[in-house]
């Protein structure tokens, strides 16, 4: 049975739903998460068991991305061998089945595990991608390049387990440049889109900070960082990707504290 639309009480007009968020982010998204995003907004307004697993969210603010808790609580158990009939979706992992057959899968999986989903949406993301470190790569080269500064102090500010301030540690190629440690478990080919002009530069220092700092180096840390990254690129392990960036971890970075925005800036 479809559930009536709620309405907002000051304009009387429909409010937004979260099976309406599921439906904005995936688009027409035709890989993965794309499915299954349009697949949870239609078992949402019908009462499944992605219903049942959003129970006390209905009303949680667009940015608690509800959806990107509930994906990650799925990955999880995926991760974990608890949804082996899943794997077979997920690229990353070596799967090659087709997307569009996902979503009845992943269905019946959210209904074996509606509590464990539940528990996942009290886990706000954490999306510690070392892949972003490339973007921060060609903003540095920029700062550089302007300012003439050469020695840099890193102060990351919701760095989750920090990974990203080590971005000095894994390498980079381009066409015509190259730059970070060539054995680097970390590998980046043509990261970066459009002319590079690299610039030296030497790190002094750097820290993090995060409400809800992760230990990148301990099992529990690890699986949740994979969790939250997107599982779509074939015979690239997102585990794989953390467990190098983990190892270059151990190697010199101040690790990440526990604080809040302001007290981290005033430093």
């Amino acid at each position: 049975m479809d559930t009536p639309r709620p309405e907002n009480r000051r304009t009387g007009t429909p409010r937004e739903t979260l099976a309406d968020r599921f439906r904005a982010h995936a688009d027409d998204a035709q890989h993965l998460y794309g499915y299954a995003l349009r697949g949870m907004a239609d078992d949402w307004e019908t009462g499944g068991p992605v219903r049942m697993a959003c129970r006390g969210y209905e009303n949680a603010p667009r940015g608690a991305v509800i959806h990107l808790r509930l994906l990650a609580g799925v990955f999880r158990l995926v991760l974990t061998g608890q949804a082996p009939e899943l794997v077979a979706f997920y690229p990353c992992l070596g799967g090659s089945a087709p997307a569009s057959q996902a979503w009845p899968v992943m269905r019946e999986v959210i209904g074996a595990h509606v509590d464990e989903m539940h528990a996942a949406l009290a886990i706000p993301p954490q999306t510690n991608e070392v892949g972003r470190s490339a973007a921060l790569l060609a903003g540095l080269f920029d700062l550089v390049a302007a300012s003439g500064v050469r020695r840099i102090r890193l102060l990351e500010v919701g760095a989750s387990a920090g990974l990203n301030l080590l971005l000095d540690r894994y390498a980079y190629r381009g066409d015509s440049w190259q730059f970070g440690l060539a054995d680097s478990t970390v590998q980046f080919i043509d990261p970066i889109e459009g002319p590079v002009q690299p610039e030296h530069f030497v790190i002094t220092d750097r820290a993090g900070c995060d409400l809800h700092p992760v230990d990148a180096t301990s099992a529990e840390g690890r699986l949740l960082l994979t969790s939250f990254v997107w599982p779509l690129r074939p015979g690239s392990s997102p585990a794989a990707e953390l467990g190098a960036g983990n190892r270059r971890r151990a190697s010199g970075a101040r690790s990440t504290k526990r604080r809040q925005a302001v007290g981290c800036a005033m430093r």
